[in-house]
């Protein structure tokens, strides 16, 4: 809010309203940079691989074996 519409409403900021814990555009860019640095480091990318080779892999899972299991016999019954 610029001095003058601070003026006229009569609530100037720092005095009557707090005025703000940081500023937001120097506090976004500098998580940014955070961020990018993290991101850009050797160990960062080798970890990023395991946790998507371990979840992120839309492979399927190798098939169970379908033999099939053999079936009870009754003495003097044969199944054919």
């Amino acid at each position: 809010m610029s001095q003058e519409i601070q003026s006229r409403c009569g609530c100037v900021i720092g005095r009557d309203y707090p005025a703000p814990i940081v500023e937001h555009t120097l506090a976004v860019k500098e998580a940014r940079d955070r961020i990018a640095a993290v991101r850009g480091k050797t160990e960062t990318r080798a970890e990023a691989k395991k946790v998507f080779v371990r979840h992120g892999s839309r492979k399927r899972p190798p098939a169970r074996s379908t033999a099939k299991t053999q079936q009870p016999t009754l003495p003097g019954f044969a199944l054919s």
